[in-house]
């Protein structure tokens, strides 16, 4: 009777011990981004004028360096002057119209978060006017806090403390979004935040690289199995050749894409992108009913359909 109770302790301690594997940070924590379009830009001749008549101010977050944001930044943003200052400063400049702000902001339907985004805004009396937005990632005890906050004050005040958790709000993924918003915006085009994108000569070049995939929260087939190997399941028959990796990985390599990259995001569906030129060069919606924050063989064929033809 002792062996078996003994034994039965060390089966509880290796499904606890695999349990306590699928919960580190390294699965990273993308929980909620099928409720907005990943990325969008909207071109206004008007709104541009505006915009380019202002300097730009970046929001850090509590715990943001400053000086590496400002560096990245200064790559790839070519539209206005920018300038980051702390979070808490906006306020004294927000009235002004010599000012535009690259910032976290939030979308709210009845006082809850859908989904909080980076924003490119300028304030036109009483509202914003945002020209470009960027779906951020939180993490499964971000998104309880947020269903506790009401009003946009004290969800913004939480949002850019460092207890919220967004896993693509790092310094790599902030210059290769205000790239794409930047690019855009110097070439007067918008980016749909519907359409789906297939750029195939850039796709064509994916049969000869690695793509990066991050691994996912979301990604849980049971506690004896590795959310990696998950991944893995999902890609097997992939046209291309895949790595899986974090975002703190994917972060270091935008922030010194030393040579050609691609990676994948679950947004909405599916993207792709090309991290050294800071590209977006594939995009596929769902449709609601398969509408699910994870990678799915359909995915994966899809895009495979899209590479062939």
């Amino acid at each position: 009777m002792r062996k078996i109770f003994s034994l039965l302790i060390v089966l509880l301690g290796l499904f606890l011990n695999l349990t306590n594997i699928n919960a580190q940070e390294d699965f990273d924590p993308i929980k909620n981004p099928i409720l907005a379009s990943p990325l969008m830009v909207d071109y206004n001749e008007g709104t541009l004028s505006k915009l380019q008549k202002t300097k730009t101010l970046f929001l850090c977050r509590e715990g943001d360096d400053p000086q590496l944001l400002q560096k990245a930044l200064n790559q790839v943003w070519k539209i206005t002057n920018i300038t980051v200052i702390k979070a808490g400063e906006w306020e004294k400049y927000v009235n002004s119209k010599d000012y535009s702000f690259l910032s976290l902001n939030v979308s709210l339907v009845e006082g809850q978060v859908t989904a909080p985004f980076l924003s490119l805004w300028i304030h036109n009396g009483q509202k914003k006017t945002h020209l470009a937005k960027a779906v951020l990632y939180e993490d499964q005890p971000t998104i309880a806090q947020l269903s506790k906050l009401r009003g946009e004050k004290e969800i913004l005040d939480y949002l850019n403390s460092s207890k919220a958790k967004l896993s693509n709000w790092q310094a790599g993924f902030i210059k290769m979004y205000a790239a794409i918003i930047s690019q855009h915006l110097v070439q007067k085009t918008s980016l749909s935040d519907n359409e789906d994108i297939a750029n195939k000569e850039a796709l064509a070049e994916l049969k000869e690289n690695i793509i990066y995939v991050p691994r996912m929260s979301s990604i849980r087939m049971n506690a004896m199995k590795d959310r990696g190997a998950a991944i893995k399941d999902v890609f097997a028959t992939s046209p291309f050749k895949f790595q899986v990796t974090s975002m703190d990985n994917l972060n270091a390599m935008l922030l010194d894409p030393r040579e050609t990259f691609y990676f994948m995001l679950p947004q909405a569906g599916v993207s792709v992108y090309n991290g050294q030129t800071q590209e977006l060069i594939y995009r596929r919606f769902r449709d609601a009913k398969n509408a699910h924050p994870t990678y799915s063989k359909e995915d994966i064929e899809y895009l495979r359909k899209v590479m062939e033809y």
